[in-house]
C-alpha cells in the first residue's frame, strides 16, 4: 500500500503534467494567433524552428525569424495541433515530445486557395519557477520525411498543397 507521501508525490507529478499540457496548448492558441509567447519562456530559453533557424530568446535572430515568420503566413489561415505527448517529469524540471499538426490553408497563392498539411516533432524542456511552468527550450522538427524542408511541398506543388475550389 502507498504512504501518503508517496500518493502527494503522485497526485503533484499527475497536475504538473496537467499543467504542461495546459502550457502547450496556450503556446500553441498564440501561435495560431500569431500572437507573442514571450510569457511562456524563461528569459534564457532556446528556440529552433527547423528552417528558420535556432536562436536564443530576445535575441536580434529571433526578432528577425519571427518577423519571417508572421510575413510568410500572413496570406495563411492557421491551425497546429499537438498529440500524443510523452511527458516526464523530475521536480520542477520536465521534457515532453509531441506530434504535431500543421494545417494551412492559404488564401492568396498564384495556384489560388490552397490547403497544407505537415507533421513534426515539437520538443520542450521546462522550469518551474515560483510555482509556474515556463519552457526553457523548443525545437520543432520535420522528421517525416527527412528528406523535405519546411515549405518545399508548398513550393514545389504536390498532392500535399490540395487547391481549395
Amino acid at each position: 500500500m502507498a504512504t501518503l507521501e508517496e500518493l502527494e508525490k503522485r497526485i503533484q507529478a499527475l497536475e504538473d503534467i496537467e499543467s504542461l499540457k495546459k502550457l502547450e496548448a496556450q503556446y500553441l492558441n498564440n501561435m495560431n494567433d500569431l500572437k507573442s509567447n514571450d510569457e511562456l519562456f524563461t528569459e534564457d530559453a532556446t528556440i529552433h524552428l527547423h528552417s528558420f533557424g535556432q536562436f536564443k530568446r530576445g535575441s536580434q535572430k529571433e526578432v528577425e525569424s519571427m518577423a519571417g515568420v508572421r510575413e510568410r503566413v500572413a496570406t495563411r489561415r492557421i491551425a497546429h495541433y499537438a498529440i500524443q505527448p510523452v511527458i516526464s517529469v523530475d521536480g520542477d524540471r520536465a521534457s515532453a515530445k509531441w506530434i504535431m499538426y500543421i494545417n494551412n490553408w492559404d488564401v492568396d497563392t498564384p495556384q489560388g486557395q490552397g490547403f497544407r498539411q505537415v507533421v513534426g516533432l515539437h520538443e520542450q524542456t521546462y522550469i518551474k519557477q515560483d510555482g509556474e511552468w515556463k519552457i526553457t527550450s523548443n525545437k520543432y522538427s520535420r522528421p517525416y520525411p527527412p528528406e523535405l524542408k519546411c515549405g518545399e511541398l508548398y513550393t514545389k506543388g504536390s498532392s500535399w498543397n490540395v487547391p481549395l475550389k
